[in-house]
């Protein structure tokens, strides 16, 4: 089936899935073999509208993890980075726990086994705006909590590729990492309109976040991330950027005019399965997430800034492809949405159900508890015979403070893997993890660890 004769049914899908969960603008590229299609909706701002065009600047957030790992590899391809090596071997940095520091190795940063809490400078910002502040993030390394050895437990960690970006740095010479993302990647790829820094996009045609306060989409601020964000979630860019880097990955690691990026290998090893991971995704590649849709390998990766949401697809051997830029702070929702319809549409690829089942009267109490977070604290509770979840956002420095989401009841994939089981959270994933003695030490929610604290 041809994406032009999808269009017009992708174009309702899109505008009325925008208008019911409020979504002020998005701008959506979809590649399947030689053809493209983009489409563009709304306004980049609900106080100072401007129609989004595929020039519109959206902040494409933990994509940009993607990009930071490409760098990474380039190194490896020219034999100056041995993923396996002690990190200290290029890296001086010390943690709370001097025998995990010493264990610690790239690899394990790219996969998100590092064992850092990950978000933990989300909430403790570093603060460092000139171009010393990912040498500064990791001054700061021994403050941050030590979750599990490295190589244990998947954890999705800022902070983990917050040090890959120091890394990038040290590698290169000590230059800034923008410098060096906009060098080594996004120039050879044609990315010539994405920016890392605010003051270089404040003359351009932008998309600003928006959150829902009293049923109607508000502007969110404050907008610019602070500069040691710049590895794990910086990249600001527009569609026809995104559809230049979605079709470098969907190829052999050249450029549209023949430059050799990547070696091919090199492509296919960040793509593969690394490690099992869970709750936001079947598995890891390096940097990349892996979904088993149907017979495809779906490989993909989101990102999230305030109230922007981004997302890339892949299916290389299909040579198919989307990315949606939003501006809504359920753009998430919206991805999935599209993420299954297109799979289907496209390439006949249709998820399996999730099969969840009532969890046993005789389990409920052995999960319930206390599992607090960095971002957010979870809370499970028995009511009327099944189990409830309680999610309580925490609020980030200079923002507003968010209401916390209904409670959602539970059920039961597997002993120890639940899911939601009722809107607006439907079927979404959390794994209960076991230490020795059989006893349950964490919950992980959105690939976070959350320790039990009762």
């Amino acid at each position: 089936m041809t994406l032009t004769s999808l269009s017009r049914d992708l174009d309702s899908l899109v505008r009325d899935e925008m208008a019911r969960r409020r979504i002020p603008g998005g701008a959506l590229g979809v590649v399947h073999g030689d053809e493209e299609l983009t489409l563009c909706f709304g306004v980049t701002n609900v106080d100072h509208p401007l129609p989004v065009t595929p020039d519109t600047l959206f902040q494409i957030g933990s994509t940009t993890k993607t990009m930071t790992a490409t760098l990474l590899m380039q190194h490896v391809a020219a034999g100056r980075l041995d993923l396996d090596a002690p990190l200290r071997t290029y890296l001086d940095f010390t943690l709370a726990n001097d025998d995990w520091a010493a264990r610690l190795t790239p690899r394990h940063l790219l996969t998100h086994t590092g064992g850092l809490a990950g978000d933990h400078f989300l909430m403790h910002a570093v603060g460092e705006r000139g171009d010393r502040a990912l040498a500064r993030l990791v001054e700061l390394l021994p403050n941050v909590p030590h979750q599990a050895p490295p190589g244990e437990i998947f954890a999705y960690s800022n902070a983990g590729f917050a040090v890959l970006g120091r890394l990038v740095e040290v590698l290169g010479n000590g230059a800034p990492f923008d410098g060096l993302l906009a060098r080594e990647l996004l120039v050879p790829l044609g990315m010539t309109h994405a920016f890392e820094l605010p003051e270089d996009v404040i003359s351009e045609r932008v998309a600003v976040g928006h959150r829902i306060e009293h049923g109607a989409p508000m502007v969110a601020r404050p907008w610019a991330l602070e500069r040691a964000a710049m590895a794990h979630g910086g990249v600001i860019s527009d569609l026809r950027n995104q559809l230049a880097y979605l079709r470098f990955q969907l190829g052999d690691g050249r450029a549209a005019d023949g430059t050799r990026v990547l070696p091919a290998a090199a492509m296919r090893d960040m793509q593969r399965e690394h490690v099992r991971a869970g709750s936001i995704c079947d598995a890891f590649g390096l940097s990349w997430q892996l979904n088993d849709v149907g017979d495809q390998r779906v490989i993909s990766h989101g990102g999230e800034t305030n109230a922007q949401l981004s997302e890339i697809v892949l299916v290389p051997p299909e040579r198919f492809g989307f990315t949606v830029l939003t501006n809504g702070a359920s753009g998430g929702a919206l991805a999935r949405v599209l993420t299954a319809w297109l799979l289907e549409r496209v390439l006949d690829a249709r998820a399996e159900p999730v099969a969840v089942r009532e969890i046993a009267k005789e389990r409920l109490r052995e999960y319930a508890g206390q599992y607090p977070g960095v971002l957010k604290d979870v809370a499970l509770r028995v009511a009327d015979g099944t189990l409830m979840l309680h999610v309580a956002p925490h609020t980030r420095p200079g923002r507003v403070p968010g209401a916390a989401p209904p409670p959602v009841r539970l059920g039961q994939i597997t002993d120890d893997q639940i899911a939601t089981i009722e809107e607006p959270a439907l079927v979404r994933r959390g794994e209960f993890i076991r230490d020795h003695s059989g006893t349950i030490r964490w919950l992980r929610w959105d690939g976070r660890l959350h320790a039990r604290s009762d």
